[in-house]
């Protein structure tokens, strides 16, 4: 009976390839997300100044946001920059993790 050769088998690059793939695609995943989020947060805070500046305040004759609706948008663009920042975090460690196991000597 002839012998046959083993399978190929997948070397250390590219092992180490499907690590970044997986470690950015799942970084992409939560801008993706995160983008969406903040797409609608700005799609309905510009729904509200349209409906403020359409109901002005009569004894003052101004319109606009409430203090607290100001305040609230404010606090949510925060959050989302500390959300991109955990996320950035994130895909650094994994990286570096990588970077740690596969590449030293």
């Amino acid at each position: 009976s002839l012998s046959h050769p083993p399978p190929p088998r997948p070397g250390v690059n590219y092992l180490v390839s499907n690590q970044l793939l997986s470690a950015h695609k799942a970084y992409i995943d939560e801008l993706m997300e995160s983008l969406r989020t903040e797409m609608n947060t700005i799609r309905d805070f510009e729904a509200l100044l349209v409906k403020a500046q359409n109901n002005p305040d009569e004894a003052t004759g101004t319109y606009g946001p409430t203090e607290d609706d100001v305040l609230g948008y404010y606090e949510s663009v925060y959050s989302y920059l500390d959300r991109g920042s955990e996320n950035s975090t994130r895909l650094r460690h994994e990286m570096e993790r990588i970077g740690r196991t596969e590449f030293q000597a």
